[in-house]
């Protein structure tokens, strides 16, 4: 998990994340994003997750894809980006179940239900209907 710190959220954890570039697809945007911020690299990507939140009264909505990965290569730690240090990005840790226990999480259902659909295995990937909408 990627712990993050900035002016709007304040303290928070999340996977590491990000946006597409140009015409990549999800899966090498993933690899990108956990690159860039965490300097290791994944393969063996399965599709776990597909999210949805929408911001009712700014007509807003966002589609985030999860993914599960096979394998890590490198040992994630917090990268800098384009020279300078990271503005949001303080730590990154693996963090068990119980050690969510008490923390803000982005992508809520991470905290939620995550670990119990690991455990039952997750086959295909598991729609998150606005379940957490942004009501902004």
């Amino acid at each position: 998990m990627v712990q993050g710190n900035d002016l709007v959220i304040g303290e928070h954890w999340g996977p590491p994340a990000g946006g597409l570039d140009g015409a990549e697809s999800i899966y090498d945007c993933t690899q990108r994003e956990f690159f860039e911020e965490t300097g290791a690299t994944v393969s063996g990507l399965s599709l776990a997750y597909v999210t949805q939140y929408i911001d009712q009264k700014n007509q807003w909505n966002q589609v985030s894809f999860l993914f599960l990965a096979q394998t890590i290569e490198g040992t994630p730690k917090a990268q800098s980006e384009w020279g300078k240090s990271n503005e949001w990005i303080e730590d990154i840790v693996w963090l068990g179940e119980d050690e969510l226990e008490g923390k803000f999480v982005i992508s809520p259902f991470i905290k939620d239900r995550f670990f119990e659909d690991l455990r039952n295995g997750i086959d295909s990937p598991i729609y998150v209907p606005a379940e957490y909408p942004i009501d902004s």
